[in-house]
């Protein structure tokens, strides 16, 4: 199959599908498979596909009792765990456009994100958050409502909100005409915008870019071609949201999936996790494997058994040569797109890393009702 074949099985694939219409399938085919799982404690609590739908409507109707309009921005700044994704579906379900924040930005910096895309809500995790940017509130008129995870760290007066609070509100209305929410997701079209990415690394202010449902499941569906994966794989959710590869490998991809995503807000946690999950695949770049490595080598150098010692070295040895063969080689021919009927996948052994991808996709539609304060966005990848 050549290439422009390729490319117009994958425009079949996903012709008229939404991340909402993915979401939907996943939790009426999947609904009792595990989803989204948060560490707390020790202790692990998970999210099946149809808890995470039926939350992401309640989060949608409660976005929708605050007042949002299709096109409203929410801006979303929160480590990795489910309530970062709810409030991203929700926000997407109601016609609303999320982007996340990332958690390092000064409070200048987020004065500028928040006022270029006209956010109209935030989701705050908790005082970090808040310090970030409270100092700055009275340079964003526009912000109608901030929403905080941490109740504890929630300030008084009628523009903050608790997310119990706020999920409750969205109980309660989703309950009373869930009809009114159904319109909302059915009216979300694949060229509209499924989330706003700010650039980073780059020089002068961030570049907003626009990212549309029909290319983030182009791109879901190249990787599920492409890779070796489980029919519903386990993975580790540690990368930050305000960047496309994390949104791809636990949000987007796992919705199509009905994946296993496990949450690591804490970066020192990671190996820890990876140990507990065994995920079935790991993405990182260059600077996450050094310290993974680095590691191995400080729990290697410490331990006393000298046969365990000697069994690992021996191990890394072994691997060496595979991954200087898979460095040099020739890059393999594209694999063939999936028959439309029937198990294709093989399953892979945990830990087994997966390799970064590359998929195109068509330029967006611009969002509907996009904010006029959105000169500086275009379409592309972050």
């Amino acid at each position: 199959m050549g290439i422009q074949e390729q490319r117009a099985d994958l425009d079949r694939a996903v012709a008229g599908r939404t991340i909402c219409t993915a979401l939907a399938a996943t939790a009426a085919r999947h609904g009792a498979r595990p989803a989204y799982s948060d560490r707390t404690g020790g202790e692990w609590s998970t999210l099946t596909w149809a808890d995470t739908r039926t939350r992401a409507l309640e989060t949608a109707a409660g976005f929708a009792a605050l007042g949002l309009e299709p096109g409203d921005v929410v801006a979303l700044m929160m480590p990795n765990r489910s309530e970062h994704v709810l409030a991203d579906l929700g926000a997407v379900h109601a016609g609303g456009v999320p982007t996340t924040v990332y958690a390092t930005l000064a409070p200048d910096q987020v004065a500028f994100v928040a006022d270029h895309c006209s956010a109209r809500y935030a989701v705050l995790d908790g005082a970090d958050q808040l310090g970030r940017w409270l100092p700055v509130l009275d340079r964003l008129p526009g912000l109608r409502k901030i929403i905080v995870v941490d109740a504890g760290a929630c300030p008084p007066g009628d523009r903050f909100l608790t997310w119990d609070a706020f999920t409750e509100l969205g109980r309660r209305e989703l309950a009373a005409d869930p009809l009114a929410i159904d319109r909302r997701w059915q009216a979300v079209g694949p060229g509209d915008t499924v989330t706003l990415l700010y650039t980073s690394g780059t020089t002068g202010d961030p570049k907003g870019v626009l990212i549309t449902h029909s290319m983030v499941l182009h791109e879901a569906e190249m990787v599920e071609r492409s890779s070796v994966l489980p029919e519903h794989p386990a993975g580790v959710s540690y990368l930050p949201f305000a960047h496309i590869a994390d949104r791809v490998l636990s949000y987007y991809l796992p919705v199509r999936l009905a994946s296993h995503v496990h949450f690591c807000p804490d970066p020192a946690q990671l190996t820890t996790i990876l140990g507990e999950v065994r995920p079935h695949s790991f993405f990182g770049v260059p600077r996450v494997w050094e310290k993974i490595m680095a590691g191995i080598q400080a729990v290697l150098s410490a331990e006393q058994d000298e046969a365990k010692k000697r069994a690992v070295s021996a191990a890394l040895d072994a691997a060496a040569p595979t991954w200087r063969r898979r460095s040099t080689a020739a890059p393999s021919p594209r694999r063939s797109p999936r028959p439309s009927s029937g198990p294709t996948r093989r399953s892979s052994p945990p830990c087994a890393p997966c390799s970064a991808w590359t998929a195109s996709a068509r330029p967006p539609a611009p969002p509907r009702r996009c904010p006029s304060r959105w000169p500086g966005s275009s379409p592309g990848s972050a």
